[in-house]
């Protein structure tokens, strides 16, 4: 660094390592989305460039990646039915499913209900039904992976979520995406400046090490 050159404490190198690195990552990430919308630039009437953050401009390829990550990791078959069986709602989930099979059991009887009432007995028959009842919901969450691959491919969540991301306005697109990211934006600035600063000691005790 010129500063360097006339004024060489030790923290010279580390300091503008750190200015460097962060500066750097910080560029990096508001590249990524910025400008939302291309901006042409004219030098005397001819196009020079246009300027776009790099996911905006790529808001197709962005799209199917992204929607393939979130289904990957979050929102999938595997996922959703965890939550029903053993999430806050669970215990909710299984009195809606008791109430459907209850309704279930009466349908299928339909008319002969009444003899079967008849030659068992109401409380005897209860006490069958309940018995079905309890038995399925007890089995239910060893039956229920057998059915991941369908429940994926009937729900189409990744490609519901490729399509409506790709037909976002670039704001609305942005809006979506960086999010995602802002949590960790900091550490990634941080980080860049850390590794600056590193770098900067490295070269400090290089150039130490030649002049002493």
């Amino acid at each position: 660094s010129l500063i360097y050159a006339f004024y060489d404490a030790f923290w010279v190198l580390p300091a503008f390592g750190f200015l460097v690195g962060w500066a750097t990552n910080f560029l990096a990430l508001f590249v990524i989305f910025n400008p939302v919308k291309p901006i042409e630039i004219r030098v005397c009437g001819w196009h020079a460039c246009t300027l776009h953050g790099v996911f905006m401009k790529r808001q197709d390829e962005v799209s199917t990646e992204f929607s393939k990550v979130v289904c990957e990791v979050f929102v999938n078959a595997v996922h959703l039915w965890e939550e029903m069986l053993f999430g806050e709602k669970s215990e909710a989930f299984f009195q809606l499913l008791r109430k459907h099979t209850n309704t279930f059991i009466d349908e299928l009887l339909g008319s002969k209900k009444v003899f079967v009432n008849l030659l068992l007995g109401t409380d005897k028959f209860e006490r069958i039904r309940a018995g079905m009842v309890n038995e399925l919901c007890a089995e239910f969450e060893n039956v229920i992976p057998y059915g991941y691959a369908y429940t994926d491919e009937a729900m189409r969540m990744q490609e519901t979520i490729e399509e409506k991301m790709k037909g976002l306005s670039p704001e609305d697109f942005e809006g979506v995406l960086h999010p995602a990211f802002e949590e960790d934006e900091i550490k990634l600035i941080a980080v860049g400046g850390l590794f600056g600063a590193i770098i900067g000691l490295i070269q400090e005790y290089i150039f130490s090490f030649l002049v002493g």
